[in-house]
């Protein structure tokens, strides 16, 4: 059981990171063993992303210092709450990943650009590409032009060598 200074403690980390990250994700993790929630902190690692259980309660207080414009009553969150920092979409993914392995994982909300989420809406963050992917579509799209140009040029001299080889053939 926590001492109220460490509960306070712990509010103001949550709303901290809250502030910082305007993104979050919860996600309820209930009769989900030990090893394979350690294994999803390791995946999220790699995405840069955190997770870090919480009490409801202390998840409300945390919510109610970011001085939001909607209201989210935590207590209506089902199961035992888990809320995920860092990179949104790369822990939606891991996590979307993750409860296809564990059916009784499941997202439960989450809050992006001050404004909360449902349930679907976080698990659809799952399906929007990350930063990495849509960078190199930008790229694949800005290449594309110029590989075009580049092979409508290479094709004049080209066709130049072909007719004279043609040419050479006849004579």
């Amino acid at each position: 059981m926590l001492k109220k200074e460490q509960k306070i403690k712990l509010v103001d980390e949550i709303g901290k990171d809250m502030a910082l990250n305007k993104s979050v994700i919860f996600v309820d993790f209930r009769n989900v063993k030990t090893k394979p929630i350690e294994g999803l902190r390791d995946e999220l690692k790699k995405t840069g992303s955190s997770m870090r259980v919480v009490r409801k309660t202390l998840l409300g207080r945390a919510i109610e210092s970011l001085n939001l414009g909607e209201k989210l009553n935590v207590k209506t969150l089902e199961g035992q709450i888990a809320v995920i920092f860092g990179d949104v979409i790369g822990a939606a993914k891991a996590c979307a990943a993750f409860a296809k392995k564990e059916k009784s994982f499941k997202f439960v909300g989450g809050i992006m650009e001050g404004h909360f989420l449902s349930p679907k809406e976080a698990a659809a963050l799952a399906t929007i590409p990350s930063r990495h992917e849509l960078l190199g579509q930008l790229v694949w799209t800005l290449a594309s032009p110029m590989q075009g140009l580049v092979v409508t040029l290479n094709g004049i001299p080209r066709s130049l060598v072909i007719a004279l080889s043609e040419i050479s053939k006849k004579k």
